[in-house]
């Protein structure tokens, strides 16, 4: 019914089947970067099953694009930023969590060099005693 509806409106067979077509739930190397970057902005659910989450973690930490040999890390991080999202939050973009991720990845390194800094001042202290 909604077919001839839809035919006798004007709407030909080939846009149709563009319409209806199965739409690709993951990119392909042929998909634009403005595509991605359009999608990186647009607020998405918030996953709600483990399935759904290593899926999301995945598709965060690719898109972050850090450096690290421990995946577990940046996996628990992703998990601490969805526990402290607010009651009401059930979607959110991409975008906020990779910049989330490298903005704790920044934070580590910073804290490291610091600790490095302090370590390394008070040894000095103590051998100057």
């Amino acid at each position: 019914m909604l077919l001839i509806v839809l035919a006798s409106a004007g709407v030909g067979y080939a846009t149709l089947w563009w319409i209806f077509k199965e739409k690709p739930t993951t990119n392909t190397q042929s998909t634009s970067k403005k595509t991605i970057l359009g999608q990186m902005h647009e607020p998405r659910p918030l996953p709600m099953g483990q399935k759904e989450f290593v899926e999301w973690s995945d598709r965060i930490i690719s898109g972050a694009l850090i450096p690290c040999e421990e995946r577990d890390s940046l996996v628990a991080a992703l998990a601490a930023m969805l526990m402290q999202l607010g009651p009401t939050e059930s979607h959110k973009p991409d975008a906020y969590f990779i910049h989330a991720l490298r903005k704790a990845a920044v934070n580590e390194v910073a804290h490291s060099n610091f600790q490095a800094i302090k370590n390394r001042k008070q040894e000095q202290a103590k051998a100057n005693v």
